[in-house]
């Protein structure tokens, strides 16, 4: 898949998931235009379209496993289940978030989107 292709593909999800996105004055494709301007970047980065892409599941801080829903304090992020690395849960993070802090320092954040896609 094209960035172009993976770009669509990511928003679709997201507006799926309740992103509400409109595409601007682009004339021709508006994701040919995003990735010519660059302009994806303000997309892919918001909070609204990561948690809609992402979602909201707590993760491991270290090892970005799902560890079951939060409990009932909402102050303190700490999962009911366990994963790979047994750390305790102290300092989970919800998915969006993992997923906003490793992509921000890739070279190709688009690329990083693709292994959430469908394909």
């Amino acid at each position: 898949m094209s960035n172009t292709e993976i770009l669509e593909a990511a928003i679709k999800k997201a507006c799926t998931n309740g992103y509400e996105w409109t595409h601007g004055p682009w004339l021709g494709d508006p994701y040919e235009a995003l990735i010519r301007d660059s302009v994806y970047f303000n997309i892919i980065f918001s909070h609204d379209f990561a948690k809609a892409f992402f979602g909201r599941e707590l993760l491991c801080y270290d090892c970005g496993e799902p560890v079951g829903a939060p409990l009932g304090n909402e102050s303190i992020q700490i999962g009911t289940g366990t994963c790979d690395c047994g750390r305790q849960f102290e300092n989970n993070q919800e998915a969006w978030e993992f997923h906003l802090q490793r992509m921000v320092i890739l070279e190709d954040p688009i690329q990083y989107l693709k292994q959430f896609l469908d394909e």
